[in-house]
């Protein structure tokens, strides 16, 4: 990974899931329920409101309309370990 990664698309999926497409390539799936639950975000939680994630113009960070931000890096190393057990058949 680079100083200069950059994500550049967000779409948000069922079951509070977001596909990230990085600069380099990467892209992959993640589930976030556990991650808005444990930082209080019961709000995008509740109707549409998940789908209201875009890329911060600012950051390049994951945010939702309401301000709560996810870390791109974070993600992208989220995405890395997924792929690598994926790759591994490993069952974490």
């Amino acid at each position: 990974m680079t100083d200069k990664l950059l994500l550049q698309k967000v779409e948000p999926l069922e079951n509070f899931s977001l596909r990230l497409f990085y600069s380099n390539g990467v892209s992959g799936k993640i589930n976030v329920k556990n991650i808005l639950t444990d930082a209080g975000q019961n709000d995008l939680l509740r109707g549409n409101n998940f789908y209201s994630v875009s890329i911060d113009e600012k950051t390049n960070d994951i945010i939702w309309g309401n301000g709560f931000t996810l870390c791109k890096n974070a993600s992208y190393r989220i995405i890395e370990l997924n792929n690598l057990t994926s790759a591994f058949k490993l069952d974490l």
